[in-house]
């Protein structure tokens, strides 16, 4: 997961032009949740993926897809200022993209507290892909007429 994060973080770091502090700010705070999984997924593996280990290492994954978005809200501000302009289709699809695992553990986590502990973990290799093949089938462009 946290190599996943980690290209997430550079897809959107490599395009700046130019840095400034709530950059740099909200940049801390994701890779500070990024720095909470190895500790949730020592739990995870430990305790079982049936109790209170999954449930926190839900909440830790959804903490990084919050700032996920809260970075991705900050680089892309004023119409992507930061990285020289982009589309508002492109702003989404990114969006979407920042929150799908923080909406997908979310969705998980509640699954897990109404009882569903099994399904809860089975569902976890199948909705973040379904979230990312549904962001690119919305936002991506289809044909040079979208431009």
């Amino acid at each position: 997961m946290v190599a996943i994060f980690w290209i997430s973080h550079i897809s959107i770091s490599r395009r700046l032009s130019a840095f400034d502090w709530p950059t740099a700010w909200a940049n801390l705070f994701f890779l500070f949740t990024i720095a909470l999984t190895p500790f949730a997924s020592t739990l995870l593996g430990e305790y079982s993926v049936l109790g209170n280990a999954w449930r926190l290492y839900c909440l830790t994954l959804m903490g990084v897809g919050a700032a996920l978005i809260m970075l991705v809200l900050v680089v892309y501000r004023d119409r992507g200022r930061l990285i020289g302009g982009m589309s508002r289709k492109e702003f989404w699809h990114r969006l979407t993209r920042a929150g799908s695992p923080g909406v997908t553990f979310a969705i998980l986590f509640a699954l897990s507290l109404m009882g569903f502990r099994r399904m809860s973990f089975m569902l976890s290799w199948v909705l973040i892909p379904a979230i990312l093949i549904l962001a690119r089938f919305l936002f991506t462009r289809k044909s040079s007429q979208d431009s």
